[in-house]
């Protein structure tokens, strides 16, 4: 989702991006969205993406949080929420998702 965007085209953007790719996931290609919630209101997503995931085992993270509760931890919360999954794996294997 870029920033750049005015809304409502970011967010139709997004969603698009989120249809298509449901019909290209395999074990080794895939991407889990997590939608970030305060107060009830929808404000972010955190992804977890595996790219060539069956043969490296690593994931990369994509957040991205509205303007408007930027600077209230509420990123740090929701990587610390999402990655002790990825933090090491179930495999044992290293995680790339800093943010």
């Amino acid at each position: 989702m870029s920033p750049y965007e005015d809304s409502p085209e970011r967010e139709w953007r997004r969603l698009r991006g989120i249809r298509s790719g449901r019909g290209r996931v395999s074990a080794g290609s895939w991407r889990l969205s997590f939608v970030v919630v305060v107060d009830g209101e929808p404000v972010g997503v955190q992804d977890l993406i595996g790219v060539d995931f069956d043969g490296f085992g690593t994931v990369t993270a994509f957040s991205w949080l509205s303007p408007d509760v930027r600077g209230a931890g509420f990123g740090k919360e929701v990587r610390r929420t999402v990655s002790p999954g990825t933090a090491g794996g179930a495999s044992g294997r290293r995680s790339d998702a800093g943010g």
